[in-house]
């Protein structure tokens, strides 16, 4: 989930994520956490 531009999201887009999907919200900015160990996991799963 990305910003639509120019509109900053809030706490419901954060809730409105699938259970399970870590993200973090800052300055209206989503920000997708990985909670993997593995970097390549991580990575791919960008893709």
């Amino acid at each position: 989930m990305a910003s639509v531009q120019g509109k900053k999201l809030t706490i419901d887009d954060i809730y409105a994520l699938p259970e399970g999907q870590r993200a973090e919200l800052i300055d209206g900015q989503l920000y997708m956490v990985c909670i993997y160990m593995d970097f390549h996991i991580c990575i791919s799963d960008l893709l």
